[in-house]
């Protein structure tokens, strides 16, 4: 039928002598009846598509297909088949004989870049036989900027020795542009702590000392600096351009660079001089009779003892650490004579 719907026939009815005019002739037109035996056919289409990443719903192309039966069997609807299950995103609608594909949904190129499409056109039959064509479509997510880097290496707490020469590289932090398709590169910097002891190196990351440490310093915290350092990416696309931060913990540890100190710089003492042995010796004056060391552990361990004396006297504790007070005692009575001793 679809290559011709209908014939003119003459019949023409004789008793074999058409010479003499024993015929008749009758005019008959012969209509084709069409079956639905023509599939659905595609027009050429768009097969690849880019589509940005924050697009908003709104038409992405346009497909047709055509069907040579005539009536229902002629018309084509489409339907429309995510083949990795994800139905929500798009659709298709079927407007004048042509298939109008949507996107409805939102995308995301972190979730997900690529999307395979199958549109199915079909006729309208009503009986079993149902005829169907598939246009294949790949939709490509394009990506925009609308992630912050991730950190991918961070040491959240490191040591380091306080007699570390200026310069020594403490630790190496390292990120990524969150957004996968652009790659934007990655600037870092120290946004809080460790202001004038510690910088970083804006392309490498690697986060350096800038001056001489001191764990016994009050610039730290008990021997430990918090600092706070930034990854933000160089673009021009967005500003101020996505960023984000971490803390890292640089603990100081100790050398035994602390000299022993008294808390007071001179002493003055009296007994009488018939004290037995371990009188306490009286401290004169405001004096605080105590001993420091800011050194840590072993490091701020300390002797004491009393030069010179012969014996006469000892200090009590005669070892401490960190901290200490201490007191003078008698240890030899027989030998204070204020007749004989001088001070």
């Amino acid at each position: 039928r679809e290559v011709r719907d209908e014939y003119a026939l003459v019949l023409t009815l004789t008793d074999g002598h058409l010479g003499d005019g024993n015929f008749i002739t009758q005019s008959l037109l012969l209509l084709v009846e069409d079956v639905n035996d023509n599939e659905p056919i595609f027009k050429p289409y768009q097969s690849s598509l880019m589509v940005l990443e924050d697009s908003g719903p709104g038409i992405l192309t346009t497909v047709e297909a055509t069907d040579s039966d005539e009536g229902p069997y002629g018309q084509v609807v489409y339907s429309l088949q995510e083949l990795d299950g994800e139905t929500d995103l798009f659709s298709v609608s079927t407007i004048n004989g042509k298939g109008v594909i949507r996107l409805v949904g939102r995308l995301d190129y972190e979730k997900k870049f690529l999307y395979q499409l199958r549109v199915l056109a079909t006729d309208r039959s009503n009986n079993e036989r149902i005829n169907t064509a598939t246009a294949a479509i790949l939709v490509k997510v394009q990506d925009v900027e609308d992630q912050p880097p991730e950190f991918v290496v961070v040491s959240p707490v490191t040591r380091v020795s306080e007699d570390a020469p200026v310069g020594t590289s403490v630790l190496q932090v390292r990120a990524v542009d969150g957004d996968r398709g652009v790659n934007n590169r990655i600037l870092y910097s120290v946004t809080k702590g460790g202001e004038g002891v510690f910088d970083i190196d804006a392309h490498s990351g690697f986060l350096y000392t800038t001056t001489k440490l001191d764990r016994e310093s009050t610039t730290n915290s008990n021997g430990a600096y918090i600092i706070e350092i930034m990854a933000q990416e160089e673009s021009r696309a967005v500003y101020p351009a996505p960023s984000v931060r971490t803390e890292v913990t640089i603990i100081l540890m100790d050398v035994n660079d602390e000299t022993p100190t008294f808390r007071s710089k001179m002493y003055a003492c009296e007994v009488n001089e018939n004290a037995p042995a371990n009188t306490p010796l009286t401290f004169l004056g405001h004096v605080v009779p105590q001993v420091y060391d800011f050194d840590q552990g072993n490091n701020g361990t300390f002797d004491m003892l009393i030069e010179d004396d012969e014996g006469i006297f000892e200090v009590t504790p005669r070892q401490g650490i960190n901290e200490a007070s201490f007191l003078i005692r008698v240890k030899d009575s027989s030998r204070i004579d204020f007749e004989k001793m001088s001070v």
